[in-house]
């Protein structure tokens, strides 16, 4: 727990390939505080495909106003998500302006495979929170 932002920041370095399985899994990052956001942002990198179990029970919650959630994913080459990609994601945000944002904007996905999001538990009290899955410019 900390007041403060907390990152994950890979942005821009060109990473390719399959995001690994249980990269982020058993991950928990908290943060309490107003204007204390958790951003990971794998963006503008080169993966291929998120694998099963990548985020497996990975956890995020922040409670303060103006804390975010964001995982960003967009401007890579994903083509697809397999079963069980984000699978058991827990995110909770208890603040005023805490949206929760998970993009896969601007890849090349083309359909998404069933259980993507299997037990994906995603809360916002507050008010202007709301929770984004932005798939856009994708060839859905």
């Amino acid at each position: 727990r900390s007041s403060g932002t907390i990152g994950i920041n890979f942005r821009d370095n060109q990473i390719g390939g399959v995001f690994p399985t249980d990269y982020l899994e058993d991950y928990v990052v908290r943060t309490t505080g107003n204007s204390a956001p958790i951003l990971i942002d794998f963006s503008h990198n080169r993966f291929s495909s998120i694998d099963e179990d990548a985020f497996d029970d990975f956890v995020a919650s922040t409670s303060g106003n103006n804390a975010p959630v964001t995982i960003d994913f967009s401007f890579n080459l994903l083509t697809s998500l397999v079963a069980d990609a984000l699978k058991d994601i827990s995110i909770q945000t208890t603040g005023n302006s805490c949206p929760v944002i998970i993009s896969l904007a601007s890849n090349a996905i083309t359909s998404l495979l069933t259980d993507i999001f299997h037990g994906v538990e995603i809360s916002t009290t507050g008010h202007n929170s709301p929770i984004t899955l932005d798939l856009s410019g994708n060839s859905l």
